[in-house]
Formats: C-alpha cells, structure tokens, sequence
C-alpha cells in the first residue's frame, strides 16, 4: 500500500473514496475505503481550493474547517504523497487539497498526521519526522 519512490511516499490512497469525516480531540479523522483506511489530522493542516499558495485558494486551518470538510464525503482522492520532511499532500477530485506542513516549512512549523489501517499506523508524520512500518 504505501512505497516510497525515489523521494517520496505514495499512499496508495488514489482512485479511493472519501467514507467519512469526523472531528476528535485536536483533530480530524478521515475514512477512506477499500480496504478501510483512516487519516488522522491535526487542525493545524490545511484545506484549499488548489494550493495553499496559489492566488484566492484562502487556505482554512482544518480545526475551522469540519463543516466544510463533510462536503468530502464520496469525492475521489487523485493525490496522496508525503515526504521525509512531514510534507503531506492530498488532492481531491473537486480540486480541494489538504496539505499538511511539514519541517521546512517558513510559515508554520510541521503539522502532525498519520495513515492507518485495520493492522496498525502505516506512516506517521510527528513534528516533521517521518516513520512508515516498513522502518
């Protein structure tokens, strides 16, 4: 399910649907089927129309963002890549993306995720360190 290539992880998420989405705690948790898959979030992620820099995308931190978030629910995951800076990157079929900061970003520190399964966390970011269970 999750490779890395050359420089970076693919999830193995693309071609999947969004199931579920639902706040907890200091984060979001979303459902992505077939087989089950859960992404877990901190608010400090974001969601965009495009980019989070691309001209009128006005990226939400997702902990302001749930509602909007629900709206996911049956789109298409094209994008989902992460790279060995904590860098997070998903990209729907509406052209909404979350994007989770990672070590070298300038503007906010590294934002905390991880993937999982019915057997365990696959790949976790925590404040920018990288970890999948294949080691």
């Amino acid at each position: 399910m999750v490779r890395f290539k050359e420089d970076r992880w693919d999830l193995g998420l693309r071609g999947l649907r969004v199931e579920s989405v639902e706040e907890r705690g200091d984060g979001v948790r979303i459902a992505v089927a077939a087989p089950p898959f859960s992404l877990e979030l901190s608010k400090d992620c974001l969601l965009s129309k495009g980019t989070p820099r691309s001209p009128g995308a006005a990226p939400l931190a997702l902990g302001d963002a749930v509602d909007v978030l629900q709206t996911l629910v049956g789109t298409k995951v094209l994008v989902s890549i992460a790279f060995p800076s904590g860098h997070l990157r998903l990209v729907f079929g509406d052209g909404r993306h979350i994007t989770a900061p990672g070590r070298n970003d300038p503007v906010s520190g590294p934002a905390d995720w991880s993937l999982g399964s019915s057997d365990g966390v696959l790949i976790r970011s925590v404040r920018g360190a990288v970890t999948d269970a294949a080691g």
